[in-house]
């Protein structure tokens, strides 16, 4: 069974190709298995560390959960991590360092959804099939070479144009998550001081006929008129500005550009494709409530929340899927509870990772391991790591005792 796995070691793989062989290998490793399962079945550990030990002949051996390698990376040891994978997506629950295997939920929405239906989008686009007719010629386009070329820009932004240049639009339309009262808000909360002082007069009122009301109504209705034409303009004029540019393999010589439809990029995995279908919100805040968990235990989870996978190269995908749940909270994070989140703590890289300030979340579970891999093997009581001494006397299950607490 072992010589079905292979090995992507490209170390060993030069040493084969110069005929060297490895007498000793002095690298220990930490292996961060696949994202789904979050945690390897106790078998599966033991496979893994008879490849370790026999084939890679490793002085040291770990095993370090996906979850737990993302939130060590970001500062927690508590918290909720959605992996984005190909065809499905996993929403994970860590209390205390352990990850709950009950408490984990999977969703059948990845980033294959997502490429598929930004294709369509992009097939369907007047403005891209406009551009690409005047870029390439109308007389070398139809639907076969449309296809080719849309195909073509579809795979340079999956590519190239991920980190900066998508805006994913937060739930409702709006600007993202409002903690506490906004000004305009606190300005018409109660007056505290004007109570305590005995004044109770509000806002003067003077009498006016009813022309002059009439009057005054149709002046704010014609200022309303007039504003909601500027932001109009405005959002038309923004949304004229709003366009990268790009290069095909097909055409390197010339330019095209693609407009705001590249912002929806990630809409199979905010809004539900199909009646019934579950999105990755939905997903995340059916792994919180799962009844294994005590209240105290779901509030502190949405306290530390981590998006990783491929998808979290979009620097705007975390912020706004966290506008999405907003079902989960308290209509206002002032009021009072025990039992219920008034808000949602996204998790970023610190700033101790010098090399890596300002990157996506999707490098979280390599910080996590090269943070790990330094407490497991230089630990001399060998809690979190095995030797080749361990494994000569127990053999493959000695990986069970190594931090396996809670799983």
């Amino acid at each position: 069974m072992l010589d079905n796995i292979s090995v992507a070691d490209p170390r060993l793989h030069l040493y084969s190709l110069l005929g060297i062989k490895i007498s000793q290998n002095t690298s220990p490793l930490l292996l961060i298995p696949p994202a789904s399962p979050p945690v390897l079945p106790l078998p599966v550990q033991a496979l893994y560390t008879q490849l370790a030990f026999e084939r890679l002949n490793v002085p040291g051996f770990s095993l370090l959960p996906s979850p737990l390698a993302t939130l060590f990376a970001l500062g927690a040891t508590t918290g909720l991590v959605l992996h984005v994978g190909r065809k499905s997506s996993s929403a994970w629950v860590v209390v205390d360092s352990v990850v709950r295997c009950d408490a984990c939920a999977s969703i059948p929405v990845g980033q294959e959804d997502c490429e598929i239906a930004f294709l369509r989008l992009l097939m369907s686009d007047e403005k891209l099939e406009q551009e690409l007719r005047s870029v390439i010629g109308e007389e070398r386009f139809n639907t076969e070479g449309k296809e080719k070329y849309v195909k073509e820009v579809c795979q340079v932004v999956w590519k190239e144009c991920l980190t900066d240049d998508i805006e994913i639009p937060v739930a409702g339309g709006g600007k993202g998550f409002v903690v506490g009262p906004t000004e305009e808000e606190e300005e018409e909360q109660f007056d505290v001081a004007r109570k305590l002082v005995g004044d109770t007069s509000g806002p003067s009122h003077s009498h006016k006929s009813k022309k002059q009301q009439a009057a005054i109504a149709q002046a704010a209705q014609a200022a309303a008129t007039k504003a909601a034409a500027e932001a109009q303009l405005a959002a038309e004029q923004a949304a004229a500005l709003d366009f990268i540019s790009l290069t095909i393999p097909s055409i390197p010589d010339k330019e095209i550009s693609l407009g705001s439809v590249r912002h929806k990029i990630c809409e199979p995995l905010l809004h539900s494709v199909d009646i019934g279908s579950e999105t990755i919100w939905e997903g995340m805040g059916r792994a919180v409530n799962s009844p294994g968990l005590s209240m105290k235990e779901r509030v502190d989870v949405w306290e530390a929340v981590g998006v990783v996978g491929d998808m979290a190269r979009i620097k705007s995908f975390p912020p706004a899927l966290v506008t999405y749940l907003a079902p989960f909270l308290l209509s206002s994070a002032e009021l009072p509870s025990d039992i219920q989140p008034g808000h949602v703590r996204l998790l970023h890289i610190p700033d101790y990772f010098s090399n890596y300030k300002g990157s996506t979340l999707d490098v979280a579970p390599f910080l996590g391991g090269c943070m790990v891999s330094r407490l497991a093997f230089g630990d001399v009581a060998g809690k979190h790591a095995i030797t080749k001494v361990d494994y000569n006397a127990r053999g493959p299950s000695a990986i069970y005792a190594v931090g396996n607490e809670g799983r």
